[in-house]
């Protein structure tokens, strides 16, 4: 039992620096296709889209994690559009609150939503400008994200 509750406290330990490291320090989000998660022509506005484009370590590709929530410029978070939880919902920026929409974790490179559905890069899209959706998780490399 002893060895039982040292290894769960290890592996929250664990779970805890990540998510305190990933808070701590600002990010980008790296795609399949070496491209980062991008806000938009630097829009501040909610339902701003989120798509990707070439690396260029801008504040519009900057990301930081706090509770759950994936934050960017502006202070908004990342939000599937008006809590849609089909396949191909737009994700956008909003005013970060209480939305289950709202709500992240990493698991195995990939970004997943309280809504059950993944982070992806629409139709496996590799130019500057390609949609960013939440979609059924599947582990395919449009689903598949880097932090750097």
């Amino acid at each position: 039992m002893l060895f039982k509750n040292h290894f769960i406290a290890k592996i929250t330990c664990a779970f805890s620096l990540i998510s305190f490291s990933l808070a701590a320090h600002a990010f980008t989000l790296r795609g399949f296709n070496g491209k980062c998660l991008n806000v938009i022509d630097s829009n501040v506005q909610n339902g701003t889209p989120v798509v990707m484009w070439d690396c260029n370590g801008s504040q519009n590709q900057s990301w930081s994690f706090n509770n759950g929530k994936i934050i960017g410029l502006g202070g908004k978070c990342l939000t599937v559009l008006n809590d849609i939880a089909f396949n191909g919902a737009p994700i956008v920026t909003w005013d970060c609150g209480k939305s289950q929409a709202q709500n992240w974790v990493f698991n195995n490179n990939a970004i997943v939503g309280n809504l059950g559905k993944c982070i992806d890069v629409w139709v496996r899209n590799s130019v500057n400008g390609a949609a960013v959706v939440h979609y059924d998780c599947h582990g395919d490399f449009n689903q598949q994200w880097s932090i750097q």
